[in-house]
């Protein structure tokens, strides 16, 4: 049986403004325990023309899954219980079969190809730093650490594009966290009262040996 990629999007609010939050989680967790994956790609943004002429735009949350193809009818089936709890009149959520040239020919990814797959949809989702880290590097869990068993295998991962493109990406965060992190400390310090605990950022000194 192929395995495809299917993408799909769940609005952030209804017709009526409501926050669709916890519709959207309990779509997550039916995905795990029906698929055991899912992965977040992020927000995305488009815009249509009313039935009146008006545009509007609307905001998305993006998903991608990796699976067999004979489990897609599972994906709209709970999509499917996603709309009927909107008032959303517009098709949500259709789930779209994406694959490279040898998918659509017939032939079925490879365990390297589905696990490269999910490494650039994590890559493009909204993470902290730590929590991209373990996605990608974690012993035993981590993507990049199922692509290679042997010493060889692993030299040619951490050789490719996609890692150095990975651990850019987990710099990039780093910063931004730490930066927020910053902020975070600057407006404790700002409202800290005369006297009370102090906050600074630093690098740890040695312990000098006895």
């Amino acid at each position: 049986m192929a395995t495809v990629k299917v993408v799909f999007f769940l609005p952030l609010r209804d017709n009526d403004g409501r926050d669709l939050q916890p519709e959207r989680s309990d779509v997550e967790d039916e995905l795990y325990l029906r698929f055991l994956s899912w992965t977040q790609l992020g927000i995305v943004q488009g815009a249509y023309r009313m039935a009146g002429g008006a545009k509007a735009v609307d905001e998305h949350r993006a998903y991608a899954l990796l699976l067999d193809e004979i489990l897609v009818a599972g994906v709209e089936d709970v999509l499917r219980r996603f709309k009927a709890r909107t008032t959303r009149g517009d098709l949500l959520g259709s789930p779209v079969s994406c694959g490279d040239e040898a998918h659509l020919t017939g032939a079925t990814m490879t365990d390297r190809e589905q696990i490269e797959a999910e490494i650039r949809a994590v890559l493009l989702a909204d993470l902290d730093a730590v929590t991209l880290s373990n996605r990608l590097y974690a012993q035993g869990t981590g993507l990049f650490v199922r692509l290679g068993d042997t010493p060889e295998e692993r030299r040619r991962i951490v050789q490719s594009d996609l890692w150095k493109t990975a651990q850019a990406r987990v710099r990039e965060l780093e910063r931004r966290d730490l930066e927020r992190f910053r902020e975070v400390v600057r407006k404790v310090e700002e409202h800290r009262p005369a006297g009370t605990f102090t906050l600074q950022l630093g690098v740890p000194q040695p312990v000098p040996a006895k």
